[in-house]
């Protein structure tokens, strides 16, 4: 099966194949690690975030010939398509996509569970409980015995069992806890670029793209705010921008639009009689922080520069 981007797309059977016979295949999570890939993944999964994947290219194999199977988090998720089009760009030839992602579906998970039963078979206790992407074991059903992470789908069977036998494993049944307060899911800025507005009321023209005014022009800076996870636009954002160059100042963008894009505006002053104006000079706008609700901002200080002449 063919997806887009000119690389085929893998099923969750496929995926498990390789795993099984060791083929040598780099599985990759290219989702979030702290929020995501910490919380579960796919066995034998190594995580290359997409946002950092050009830090992280010394993580990929030297062989260009090598079997690269990326993933993220199911049909929506785009990181995994994005990463693999870079991969293509570094010059490797076989590359794929996992669309499913993690967690895939139930053929998948019955797989993975079944080896984690077959390991937990072996520990002792009154239940054994099995989920992705390894399993837990307690004498009680308590969320915070069995030390999960809230946020995470479980996918599990479970038998009970003493000295003289065991009972049969029950259906596959699939849960995510849940608890106030847990970790949200990362936003950043994908791209930021500068305009330069002059004049003012029915003369006010505005240029974009334009990284070059004259003191006592307008700066506007937009900013596109994805959410992390899914690629998608995030709405009602606000962004907070530091501007630093021979002058320095912070600034709050109004809330994103439905395409993501937040926007502030930075009024330079010209110069007169008794003020200098803004300091000629080059400068540079750098993302502080993202604020929206259900997410927390990823980190990735995004910037660009402009010149005031």
């Amino acid at each position: 099966m063919k997806v887009a981007g000119n690389y085929p797309g893998v099923s969750p059977d496929w995926v498990k194949q390789q795993i099984d016979k060791n083929t040598g295949m780099v599985l990759i999570d290219s989702r979030p690690k702290r929020t995501k890939y910490d919380k579960g993944h796919i066995p034998t999964a190594i995580s290359i975030p997409d946002s950092e994947f050009d830090k992280l290219t010394a993580q990929l194999p030297a062989d260009k010939n090598a079997i690269l199977v990326f993933y993220c988090e199911g049909l929506k998720c785009r990181l995994s398509h994005k990463s693999a089009k870079k991969a293509i760009e570094l010059g490797y030839t076989n590359v794929n996509v996992f669309a499913e992602g993690y967690p895939a579906d139930d053929s998948f998970q019955q797989g993975m569970i079944d080896q984690a039963v077959e390991a937990a078979r072996s520990a002792e206790g009154a239940l054994v409980f099995a989920a992705l992407p390894g399993f837990k074991e307690s004498e009680g059903y308590d969320r915070v015995d069995l030390d999960l992470t809230d946020g995470q789908t479980y996918c599990y069977k479970v038998t009970a069992y003493d000295a003289t036998c065991e009972s049969g494993f029950s259906n596959i049944l699939c849960a995510i806890p849940t608890n106030q307060g847990q970790a949200t899911d990362p936003a950043g800025v994908s791209t930021m670029e500068t305009g330069i507005c002059t004049g003012k009321g029915k003369t006010r023209t505005c240029t974009f793209p334009s990284n070059v005014g004259n003191a006592g022009d307008d700066v506007v800076i937009r900013a596109t705010v994805l959410d992390g996870v899914t690629g998608l636009p995030v709405a009602d954002a606000t962004v907070d921008l530091l501007i630093t160059g021979p002058e320095s100042l912070t600034l709050v963008t109004g809330p994103s639009d439905a395409t993501g894009m937040a926007e502030a505006t930075w009024q330079t002053k010209a110069p007169g009689r008794k003020n200098p104006g803004t300091t000629p000079g080059s400068y540079t706008v750098q993302i502080a922080n993202v604020t929206a609700t259900g997410y927390h901002w990823d980190g990735v200080q995004t910037s660009t520069t402009f010149t005031i002449q």
